[in-house]
């Protein structure tokens, strides 16, 4: 296992990159032609459980939604 370093009140593996260079575009965009172009690929497995980008994508629009209609905006308190 690789060594850890503590920075900015999170712990990074050292071998992971700091910055991580990204489209600029939605992340939901991501997630969403992920979910056509790797549809039953693990999105994440933790502990033992997988969620394929198709599941988690349905998932993420229904929450969406439900904030829609409750009026609530993403990142408001």
């Amino acid at each position: 296992m690789g060594k850890y370093l503590w920075t900015e009140e999170r712990i990074y593996n050292q071998y992971l990159p700091r910055i991580i260079d990204y489209p600029e575009f939605p992340v939901g965009a991501i997630l969403k032609d992920s979910a056509n172009h790797f549809s039953s690929h693990a999105a994440y497995i933790y502990e033992g459980h997988r969620i394929t980008f198709e599941k988690l994508n349905h998932k993420l629009v229904l929450f969406a939604n439900a904030l829609h209609i409750t009026g609530r905006l993403l990142f408001e308190r």
